[in-house]
């Protein structure tokens, strides 16, 4: 079977390029760094069908490989961490600070089973699909990776 990926140089290039994460403790930092002025909490749009629930949310100016979505039981954590327009080294006194955040925690219903969701950011629009569990489902704790 033959496959058409996409090559760039010597490097393959699918489903795009690796981009480290930030640890859980350099996320909490960044966070914790930021002041409640610059909190903020955007529209979210939670859709129920028969096997799953679809959220949207209108996140725009950000790249997908600033988020970081984490389901703990059913408190799904979306958070951003953007980098803001570089100052003069002269202005810079703490590269915390150089950067805005965004945490937002959504509280699904019970049955929403976070393990097997997936994620994809397109045009300023993070839309998630969580499965639809038949019963209550307990000790979730899933990272969901952005595409």
């Amino acid at each position: 079977m033959y496959h058409n990926f996409t090559k760039a140089g010597e490097k393959m290039v699918y489903p795009g390029e690796h981009v480290p994460m930030l640890t859980e403790e350099e996320l909490k930092g960044y966070i914790s760094k930021n002041t409640s002025a610059h909190t903020f909490y955007l529209p979210v749009s939670i859709e129920e069908t028969e096997n799953q629930f679809r959220l949207e949310v209108a996140v725009p100016g950000v790249k997908r490989e600033e988020f970081y979505i984490r389901a703990d039981k059913n408190d799904l954590s979306i958070r951003v961490v953007h980098p803001q327009p570089q100052h003069p080294v002269s202005q810079k006194e703490d590269t915390l600070s150089d950067y805005t955040c965004f945490d937002q925690h959504i509280i699904l219903p019970k049955n929403a089973d976070a393990e097997f969701s997936c994620a994809e950011y397109i045009n300023g629009l993070l839309k998630l699909s969580i499965h639809k569990a038949s019963s209550p489902v307990h000790n979730v704790h899933a990272a969901i990776a952005v595409y």
